[in-house]
């Protein structure tokens, strides 16, 4: 199979990390308009119920997947690290591993959300009139995880490669199957949130197979045989020593913003949670296009760290900030412009609705770029092996506060407003302390990296 890698570690920075980025934004572009087209058909014709009863889940079903996410994150920091390096014996190995943990991940998380989905949801404060919907779905969408976890592990194997065009092509094929059925099960055969659910599961299948085939049939050193799928006793304590840190924070995330979420369920109006909802989505959109750029970095500094180019790595701060920076403060002003219309397709003549969409969007639209600069620091920190540090930071600066900030602040000031002042208050706070942390630790990791090469080859 040709290769579409990208050299990632020689070259213009700024010209090959935006090539690099663009296929994942458009590829998280793509996802999530597919997505939104779930919350479209189902809010045009499934009524608001069905809306927000999808809409009220992401936040819980993150919580049941941070930690194989992160795991997957893990094992693409050290794909790329050793790929970077030319080392084909612990790709190999690493690549392997990477789905087995996909495989056994995939199973235990469908089994959690399957079995625990209603409890977790009535904890949320999730109101009566669509619990029973929101159950229906998220079950659904846990039975697929198995073939969601398996992409995940496996897209985050090609992009470590320089790869990231050929995710966007499965994505984009899947995804207007998704469109497809979706009309098909919700229009055509009456279905409600079960159409949307099964039509996702049928793209998450598509996606697994289709990277399974390109992984099998490469040339390159990151070639998956499944008879060689098995735990690297080495490669899975280095993936775990990536993973446990920011799963930790991932799932302190997860926790706070299903606070948020909860908070939102407090106002007692199935109008506010769906207008949450749709912003939310929207905004899904603007964090996509950061996030490409964030990811982007993990690679380059990942890369550049196993080939030994310090002064790249350091670049990769620099100029992701720069890109995620502009790039985000744009499509917020965008997005602020245009919330009304945007906000209106997912909820046409529902002025309750839009107006707590309006007060979410008023809020990030002009600060969420601030998200995206503290992911770039975060992933460079990530990727040079400095795990632990960056994730207690993260967990203090933007957990811990938030979490105070819905304890105290909110419960005296109980507007939709001053709740979303928390992001990028814990934000600045974020980006202020990593940014030290970068400039002070960075050379001790290294020096640490140095060392042990040395010592490898003498």
């Amino acid at each position: 199979m040709k290769s579409r890698n990208i050299n990632l570690t020689e070259g213009p920075m700024m010209s090959r990390m935006i090539s690099y980025a663009v296929p994942i934004a458009l590829a998280s572009v793509l996802q999530l308009l597919y997505s939104a087209a779930d919350l479209v058909v189902i809010g045009q014709f499934a009524g608001p119920d069905a809306f927000a009863a999808v809409g009220a889940t992401p936040s819980l079903t993150n919580l049941f997947v941070t930690l194989f996410i992160a795991m997957a994150t893990g094992g693409c920091i050290c794909v790329a690290q050793y790929y970077g390096a030319r080392d084909a014996k612990n790709v190999s190995e690493t690549v392997h591993t990477c789905i087995a943990l996909s495989l056994v991940g995939g199973v235990i998380v469908a089994l959690l959300g399957f079995f625990f989905a209603e409890y977790a949801l009535r904890l949320m404060g999730t109101p009566e009139d669509i619990i029973k919907l929101a159950v229906l779905y998220m079950k659904i969408i846990f039975l697929s995880y198995p073939f969601t976890l398996f992409y995940n592990f496996a897209s985050g194997i090609i992009r470590a490669a320089g790869d990231t065009k050929t995710p966007f092509y499965i994505l984009a094929v899947s995804g207007i199957v998704n469109v497809v059925l979706n009309l098909v099960f919700v229009i055509c055969f009456n279905m409600s949130v079960e159409g949307v659910a099964l039509a996702t599961a049928v793209g998450a299948v598509i996606n697994a197979v289709w990277s399974a085939k390109v992984l099998m049939n490469t040339s390159d050193i990151t070639y998956l045989d499944f008879k060689k799928v098995k735990f690297h006793k080495d490669k899975l304590l280095k993936i775990i020593n990536f993973a446990i840190p920011s799963a930790i924070q991932s799932f302190m995330f997860s926790f706070s913003n299903v606070l948020i979420q909860s908070s939102v369920n407090s106002f007692g109006s199935v109008a506010v949670i769906a207008g949450s909802s749709a912003a939310s989505n929207i905004e899904g959109f603007h964090y996509t296009i950061m996030n490409a750029i964030s990811v982007a970095a993990l690679n380059f500094a990942s890369q550049n760290f196993g080939a030994r180019k310090y002064d790249r790595v350091k670049k990769t701060v620099a100029v992701g900030s720069l890109l995620t920076g502009t790039v985000g403060l744009f499509i917020g002003i965008i997005i602020f412009i245009l919330k009304v219309p945007l906000l209106s397709i997912y909820q046409p003549d529902n002025p309750e609705a839009i107006a707590a969409g309006i007060e979410r969007l008023s809020v990030f639209g002009f600060t969420y770029f601030l998200c995206g600069i503290y992911e770039v620091i975060a992933n460079t920190l990530r990727a040079i092996g400095m795990v632990w540090l960056p994730a207690c930071v993260c967990m203090v600066s933007v957990c811990g506060l938030r979490i105070v900030w819905i304890f105290t602040i909110f419960k005296h000031y109980h507007t939709l407003s001053i709740l979303y002042s928390s992001y990028p208050v814990t934000w600045i706070i974020t980006i202020a302390v990593l940014l030290g942390v970068f400039l002070v630790r960075s050379k001790h990791f290294f020096d640490k990296n140095e060392k042990q090469y040395n010592s490898i080859e003498a």
